[in-house]
């Protein structure tokens, strides 16, 4: 014989009386934000850096992966290959558009929240050589670090500049491509490799003065460029996304770009 046991039915107060105590131990359901990734290029990192640790300063219950080790052109090594992120961090629009053309990845309120020079710079021991773009024609200089016009916001920016100044055609032969502003800075700095190069000058000031900045672009050769932060279409994290995007455009973050020498839009 088979019988069923019945089950006590617990009171009203002793079960109000756990539910307190699971909330006060942390042992009971817990709300968890959504993770919010933010993507850019490496040029980008120390700043956005500090800047998801100010935002989670000041909200901490927020979840923020910031991926700023590769450019947008490597973030597609498959046809159809999506990539994490939620925020994108642009140098200009070179970098969306490129992400719409290679991957089918769209971006919605894009908003300027800043604007890079780009800037000329030498290892130490040329820094009594070159001076002006001029000088860059000397034999003293052998190799430039430009980045990749085709893949690198760093080097699309350069060849505009330098076409305008009539010395891209002239000086290609002594191009060493990379993909990041700041790997040139880096390879700058070891004062071996590159003789000078261009870069972002959110890059100049790598490694604690060995890049000698020379000069910054002149608006007519190369304006600076537009830092934009756009929301990915498809994010499955929309409120935190406009959240954070309403923070880096805040004057909470002003002084963060200024240490890193980036403008204000339209300053």
């Amino acid at each position: 014989m088979v019988t069923q046991r019945t089950r006590r039915a617990v009171p009203r107060s002793a079960g109000l009386l756990l539910f307190s105590l699971l909330a006060l131990t942390g042992c009971g359901p817990r709300e968890v934000s959504p993770r919010l990734t933010v993507r850019g290029e490496p040029s980008l990192d120390a700043l956005f850096a500090e800047v998801v640790d100010a935002y989670t300063k000041k909200y901490p219950e927020a979840q923020v992966v910031s991926k700023f080790s590769c450019p947008p052109c490597v973030l597609y090594r498959k046809e159809g290959q999506h990539p994490e992120l939620d925020v994108f961090v642009s140098m200009g629009d070179f970098e969306t558009e490129l992400l719409r053309k290679h991957g089918r990845l769209r971006f919605r309120d894009l908003t300027p929240v800043g604007r890079i020079p780009m800037s000329l710079v030498v290892p130490e021991r040329m820094a009594d050589k070159v001076h002006t773009l001029s000088d860059l024609h000397t034999n003293a200089v052998a190799k430039i670090g430009v980045g990749d016009p085709d893949n690198a916001a760093v080097g699309h920016y350069a060849k505009q500049g330098l076409d305008k100044a009539g010395l891209w055609t002239e000086l290609k032969s002594r191009f060493v491509h990379k993909r990041s502003g700041c790997e040139i800075a880096k390879l700058v700095g070891l004062g071996r490799d590159l003789d000078a190069a261009i870069v972002f000058s959110v890059c100049a000031g790598e490694d604690g003065g060995k890049v000698k900045e020379v000069l910054q672009f002149s608006e007519d050769l190369i304006p600076p460029v537009p830092l934009i932060v756009g929301i990915a279409t498809d994010t499955q994290n929309p409120e935190e996304s406009r959240r954070f995007l309403g923070f880096v455009a805040s004057a909470e973050v002003q002084p963060l770009f200024r240490q890193h020498r980036v403008l204000l839009p339209g300053k």
